[in-house]
């Protein structure tokens, strides 16, 4: 049987089939699932000129300037994340009949995460789950780095190839990165870094 790699980027866990993903990032999906719609509120406050944030509880938003444009790369990313997973969320809700297009764009999208939390082990199923995988991580990526600094962030832990703590995260946690041994870990992969360190430390 030929070996493939995961299809979700910076992972290299064999599978099976060439558009399938691995376990690691088919679990890490629930992660980014129920993380998306603070994101997508958040990103949402980054279309007016001169807001700014520090968490989901203090939104400021500036005064609006017609001189000013829109952030549309904010507004390109939420466009992007609720027609990819409504699209999704839709196929895999179609015996429970989920009308989407009854409610607003931000309801809307909560409906979709929501749905999707709840009932896509339907897509673990199928021939289309490493696609989805990769789609829910793509969405979550492209509003995550609106919101949060995507300087490298350094991790106390041993790298398992070299044992330097060389350790570093890079754009918003899109992977890690070993700065002595160059060996990368996908975004699904950094918790167990970081089980390992404190099995090791016991």
């Amino acid at each position: 049987m030929k070996i493939y790699e995961c299809i979700l980027p910076y992972c290299r866990a064999e599978v099976y089939d060439r558009n399938a993903c691995c376990e690691d990032c088919w679990q890490d999906r629930r992660g980014q699932l129920a993380s998306l719609p603070e994101l997508y509120v958040m990103t949402y406050a980054m279309l007016t000129p001169g807001s700014r944030q520090q968490d989901i509880e203090t939104i400021h938003v500036g005064s609006i300037d017609p001189a000013a444009p829109l952030n549309l790369v904010a507004l390109d990313s939420l466009t992007y994340s609720y027609q990819r997973l409504a699209a999704w969320a839709m196929w895999v809700c179609r015996p429970h009949k989920l009308q989407l297009h009854a409610y607003t764009t931000g309801r809307g999208f909560l409906m979709v995460c929501r749905a999707l939390y709840v009932h896509d082990s339907r897509l673990g199923r199928t021939d289309d789950a490493g696609q989805y995988c990769l789609d829910v991580w793509t969405a979550y990526r492209r509003l995550l780095v609106q919101v949060v600094p995507i300087e490298p962030r350094h991790l106390e832990v041993d790298c398992p190839e070299c044992s330097s703590r060389t350790v570093y995260t890079r754009h918003a946690d899109e992977y890690a990165l070993c700065a002595n041994c160059r060996t990368t870990w996908a975004h699904s992969q950094m918790p167990k870094l970081r089980q390992a360190q404190r099995t090791a430390a016991r």
